[in-house]
């Protein structure tokens, strides 16, 4: 026949569910001997069983609430922690704000200076008040007021 050996293939099929646990016939008949033998009676001091110790359910749930009582007090450590910071932070801007505030009234707010030329423009107006009618009759007083405020100007700037 030919020259190349034939192969031979095996093919398995799992024909049980994944789900499905299997177990031998000497595991069942281990579970059935166990079910089926009688047991002795279990051996009993005068005392309840409830009795002397708390239950899985009592102590969890007085163990949950002490745990709780602990995180609820450090929480409450925290937050007073962080309200205390939060108080000094408060202070720390305030006082800088309050020395911000005093230095540009100190800067801007004092320097208030008394009206320039205050004289001539007292007799501008009184002038135009005067000669309402014929306002160019007050243009020596106005060439004298913007004169002042001329010579105020350049004497500021020189400062």
């Amino acid at each position: 026949m030919g020259g190349t050996p034939s192969t031979r293939r095996v093919t398995v099929v799992n024909s049980t569910d994944p789900d499905v646990i299997t177990i031998s016939d000497d595991v069942i008949q281990r579970l059935d001997s166990a079910l089926r033998s009688p047991r002795g009676p279990a051996a009993t001091s005068g005392v309840p069983a409830g009795i002397g110790y708390p239950s899985y359910s009592e102590m969890s749930g007085r163990s949950h609430q002490t745990e709780m009582d602990k995180l609820d007090q450090e929480w409450r450590q925290r937050l007073d922690g962080l309200d205390q910071q939060n108080q000094l932070l408060y202070k720390l801007a305030t006082s800088k704000f309050t020395a911000e505030v005093a230095d540009v009234h100190r800067e801007y707010v004092s320097d208030f200076m008394k009206p320039v030329c205050q004289n001539t423009q007292n007799a501008v107006l009184e002038c135009y008040q005067k000669n309402s009618k014929q306002p160019l009759q007050c243009s020596r007083e106005v060439a004298a007021f913007q004169n002042c405020v001329s010579a105020t100007r350049l004497h500021l700037s020189a400062k």
